[in-house]
Protein backbone atom coordinates (compact mmCIF):
# COMPACT_ATOMS: atom_id res chain seq x y z
CA UNK A 1 0.00 0.00 0.00
CA UNK A 2 1.53 3.25 -1.06
CA UNK A 3 1.87 6.37 1.31
CA UNK A 4 -0.41 9.62 0.59
CA UNK A 5 2.54 12.54 0.00
CA UNK A 6 1.20 15.67 1.56
CA UNK A 7 1.72 18.96 -0.51
CA UNK A 8 2.38 21.89 1.00
CA UNK A 9 0.93 25.04 -0.08
CA UNK A 10 2.43 27.82 1.98
CA UNK A 11 5.84 28.78 3.35
CA UNK A 12 7.10 30.43 6.40
CA UNK A 13 10.02 32.85 6.92
CA UNK A 14 11.00 33.61 10.29
CA UNK A 15 14.18 36.33 11.48
CA UNK A 16 15.96 35.43 14.50
CA UNK A 17 18.87 36.84 16.01
CA UNK A 18 21.79 34.81 16.65
CA UNK A 19 21.28 34.12 20.08
CA UNK A 20 17.99 33.00 19.06
CA UNK A 21 18.83 30.54 15.94
CA UNK A 22 21.45 28.76 18.60
CA UNK A 23 18.39 28.48 21.29
CA UNK A 24 16.57 26.77 18.42
CA UNK A 25 18.96 24.61 16.85
CA UNK A 26 19.83 23.63 20.79
CA UNK A 27 16.07 22.80 21.42
CA UNK A 28 16.14 21.00 18.19
CA UNK A 29 19.27 18.75 18.30
CA UNK A 30 17.27 17.62 21.31
CA UNK A 31 14.06 16.21 19.42
CA UNK A 32 13.67 13.09 17.14
CA UNK A 33 13.20 14.98 14.03
CA UNK A 34 15.32 15.49 10.35
CA UNK A 35 14.98 18.89 9.92
CA UNK A 36 14.27 22.18 10.90
CA UNK A 37 11.47 22.70 8.91
CA UNK A 38 9.85 19.54 9.98
CA UNK A 39 10.45 21.11 13.73
CA UNK A 40 9.61 24.69 13.32
CA UNK A 41 6.17 23.30 11.54
CA UNK A 42 5.17 21.14 14.89
CA UNK A 43 6.12 24.54 16.76
CA UNK A 44 4.38 27.15 14.71
CA UNK A 45 0.97 24.59 14.77
CA UNK A 46 1.34 24.08 18.20
CA UNK A 47 1.65 20.33 17.53
CA UNK A 48 3.09 18.34 20.43
CA UNK A 49 7.04 17.71 19.72
CA UNK A 50 8.97 14.62 20.26
CA UNK A 51 12.01 15.01 22.43
CA UNK A 52 14.48 12.76 22.97
CA UNK A 53 14.57 12.03 26.63
CA UNK A 54 16.87 10.18 29.33
CA UNK A 55 15.98 6.39 30.71
CA UNK A 56 16.98 6.30 34.40
CA UNK A 57 16.04 2.67 34.34
CA UNK A 58 18.32 2.15 31.36
CA UNK A 59 21.58 4.08 33.03
CA UNK A 60 21.51 2.52 36.29
CA UNK A 61 21.33 -0.74 34.52
CA UNK A 62 24.21 0.52 32.58
CA UNK A 63 25.80 1.42 35.60
CA UNK A 64 25.04 -1.51 37.44
CA UNK A 65 26.16 -4.15 34.71
CA UNK A 66 29.54 -2.16 34.03
CA UNK A 67 30.16 -2.74 37.71
CA UNK A 68 29.14 -6.36 37.57
CA UNK A 69 31.31 -7.28 35.09
CA UNK A 70 34.21 -6.21 36.89
CA UNK A 71 33.89 -7.59 40.12
CA UNK A 72 33.12 -11.25 37.76
CA UNK A 73 36.61 -10.41 36.02
CA UNK A 74 38.18 -10.06 39.49
CA UNK A 75 36.51 -12.99 40.64
CA UNK A 76 37.33 -15.28 37.45
CA UNK A 77 40.89 -13.78 37.71
CA UNK A 78 41.04 -15.44 41.44
CA UNK A 79 40.90 -18.92 39.66
CA UNK A 80 37.45 -20.45 41.62
CA UNK A 81 34.25 -19.48 43.06
CA UNK A 82 33.77 -19.81 46.81
CA UNK A 83 30.16 -20.35 48.28
CA UNK A 84 29.90 -16.40 48.98
CA UNK A 85 31.01 -15.79 45.49
CA UNK A 86 28.20 -17.53 44.09
CA UNK A 87 25.95 -16.23 46.43
CA UNK A 88 27.06 -12.52 45.30
CA UNK A 89 26.73 -13.62 41.80
CA UNK A 90 23.47 -14.86 42.29
CA UNK A 91 22.42 -11.64 43.79
CA UNK A 92 24.07 -9.28 41.19
CA UNK A 93 21.48 -11.32 38.61
CA UNK A 94 19.09 -10.84 40.54
CA UNK A 95 19.39 -7.26 40.45
CA UNK A 96 19.85 -7.40 36.66
CA UNK A 97 16.51 -9.21 35.76
CA UNK A 98 14.94 -6.76 38.39
CA UNK A 99 17.12 -4.12 35.78
CA UNK A 100 15.76 -5.45 32.75
CA UNK A 101 12.28 -6.00 33.79
CA UNK A 102 11.85 -2.09 34.92
CA UNK A 103 13.43 -1.35 31.72
CA UNK A 104 10.53 -3.15 30.05
CA UNK A 105 7.56 -2.14 31.82
CA UNK A 106 9.07 1.54 31.50
CA UNK A 107 9.04 1.36 27.44
CA UNK A 108 6.17 -0.40 27.45
CA UNK A 109 3.94 2.19 29.32
CA UNK A 110 5.89 5.19 27.62
CA UNK A 111 4.54 3.13 24.00
CA UNK A 112 1.37 2.92 25.58
CA UNK A 113 1.08 6.27 27.11
CA UNK A 114 2.37 7.60 23.16
CA UNK A 115 -0.79 6.11 21.77
CA UNK A 116 -3.10 7.28 24.11
CA UNK A 117 -1.88 10.64 23.75
CA UNK A 118 -4.77 12.77 21.69
CA UNK A 119 -2.64 15.90 21.45
CA UNK A 120 -3.90 19.12 22.48
CA UNK A 121 -7.67 20.27 21.36
CA UNK A 122 -7.79 23.07 18.55
CA UNK A 123 -10.63 25.46 19.19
Amino acid sequence: MRKLKIVFHKKLGVSLTQEEYEQFLKAFAGTTYRSLSEYASKLVTGKPVAVITRDRSYDDFTEAFIEYRKSLENILATGGFSDAEKQWLFGQVQLMQQSINKIYDNVRQAKEHLWDWQGPELQ
